[in-house]
């Protein structure tokens, strides 16, 4: 394992990490069996009974457990599978992942307590409908009007899906091949 220099500036190194793991996890055949298992009881093209059912599968399945002290380990979909386990950006390879897996544009939406700092949680979005027309520019992506930007944060066991975490200072970053700021 690498050690990552805990900077503000590193914070692009780890988002990079968990952008990589995301697409990794979402291209991957086993994966996308276990998402396309989780929904199959979702009405076709029903978008929000299929979040509503990876949240639920993540929530109940996934239990959340920190990183050894002073280390920020990052494992890929399949491995947090196996373990049962995550941490919060764990959980935002896990649940981007199984919902890019079946389509869904992912992102996440990082948290610090001072823009000088760096990130202290990171929770993962999702982005409907599935082919809502993202606006890609040289820095950055735009997410239009008529699409939606649904928060997901199964590390808070009492949190419903779709319900926003009011953070004081967040950005979001939408996965895409290479990793782009919003």
């Amino acid at each position: 394992m690498k050690a990552i220099p805990f900077s503000y500036t590193g914070d692009l190194d780890r988002q990079q990490i968990l952008a990589d793991l995301v697409v990794k996890g979402s291209t991957s055949p086993k994966i996308r069996k276990l998402a396309t298992q989780i929904v199959r009881h979702c009405p076709s093209y029903d978008e929000m009974c299929e979040i509503q059912s990876i949240y639920n599968f993540i929530r109940d399945n996934i239990r959340y457990v920190e990183d050894p002290k002073w280390v920020d380990s990052y494992h890929s979909a399949e491995r947090i599978l196996e373990l049962g386990s995550a941490d919060c950006d764990d959980f935002v390879v896990i649940t981007g992942s199984l919902l890019g897996a079946i389509g869904f544009p992912v992102g996440a939406k990082i948290v610090a307590k001072r823009a000088d700092m760096p990130f202290h949680h990171i929770y993962p979005i999702v982005i409907t409908p599935k082919r809502c027309p993202l606006k890609i520019t040289k820095s950055k992506v735009i997410v239009p009007s008529e699409c939606k930007i649904y928060p997901l944060d199964p590390s808070v066991k009492s949190l419903p899906c779709c319900k926003e975490v009011p953070h004081a200072k967040e950005q979001t970053f939408i996965y895409l091949p290479r990793f782009l700021v919003l």
